[in-house]
């Protein structure tokens, strides 16, 4: 993060807290940004599972898919996630107590 003195003194004009913010901003689209191309990988090993990503936003991966394979495409979902932060960060627990059929509902209301 470039540190730009301040006109009035030799402070750095980036506070400690925003260098903070903007490299987890950095850090967060990298990881998503891998964890796409993990699934659509994985999806495209498994044609049977039907499924594709259908919405990107932040820090969340959407997908649809066949419903007789939807805890398969939850568990990739959760692999690949956990697989993209594990790349970027290694001092953070990368999963959290999440089952993969926690994340399957039937229409875009129940998310």
């Amino acid at each position: 993060m470039p540190k730009w003195p301040n006109n009035n003194s030799r402070q750095p004009s980036v506070r400690g807290p925003d260098a903070c913010a903007a490299s987890w901003t950095l850090a967060e689209a990298d990881i998503v940004k891998l964890a796409i191309g993990l699934c659509v990988e994985k999806f495209d090993a498994n044609p049977d599972w039907e499924a594709h990503l259908a919405n990107v936003c932040h820090d969340e991966l959407l997908a649809v898919c066949a419903s007789d394979r939807a805890l398969d495409v939850a568990n990739c979902l959760l692999e690949c996630t956990n697989a993209a932060v594990g790349t970027f960060i290694k001092s953070i627990a990368v999963s959290e107590t999440v089952l993969p059929g926690q994340l399957i509902c039937s229409d875009w209301s129940q998310k």
